[in-house]
């Protein structure tokens, strides 16, 4: 008879074997004049593992609840997971930065962070972290650096080179 930490061991070393198995890469994604750049799904997993795990913990409460019968409780269970789950697809897509050449700006999620014809140069700082900037003009003609998030210094050449290319930028690296 499997006790209850036989089932919360068991999804706790599914996500770990998932985790451990994912891409440790950056995905980059070039369509239509647009550039996207997501963090790895590793750093994602990691990043959501809390709302993971509650969505994890709710999917045992409703089979629980369901099996017992308990309806009003089991749709009320239900509407949780959802709820996380709406929460994690959020988080996911929020994540993305986006360079589009099609409608002259680079966002972040649902922040904009510029325009893309205002790109000066793509730098890789040689620093743990951000180890990738991207400097950018302003209407009044000032400079801004803006450090590309969730690249570590292991792919940030390559990103970096990717970005200046499709920006039409050319690639630095910082001397340390």
């Amino acid at each position: 008879m499997f006790g209850i930490l036989d089932y919360l061991l068991l999804p706790v070393l599914l996500v770990a074997l998932i985790h451990f198995l994912l891409p440790r890469d950056p995905l980059l994604r070039q369509s239509r004049g647009r550039l996207s750049l997501r963090p790895s799904l590793r750093r994602l997993l990691g990043e959501s593992t809390a709302v993971l795990a509650l969505l994890l913990g709710a999917a045992y409460v409703l089979a629980w609840l369901a099996a017992a019968r308990v309806l009003p409780a089991a749709v009320l269970a239900a509407l949780v997971m959802v709820w996380l789950a709406w929460r994690l697809w959020r988080r996911w897509q929020t994540a993305a930065v986006v360079f589009d050449r099609a409608t002259d700006s680079i966002r972040h999620g649902p922040i904009e962070i510029g325009r893309a014809s205002r790109a000066a140069v793509v730098q890789v700082t040689g620093d743990p972290a951000p180890a990738l900037g991207l400097f950018l003009h302003d209407a009044a003609g000032a400079t801004t650096w803006w450090a590309v998030p969730d690249i570590d210094g292991s792919h940030a050449a390559a990103v970096g080179r990717v970005i200046a290319d499709f920006l039409g930028v050319p690639l630095v690296t910082r001397l340390v």
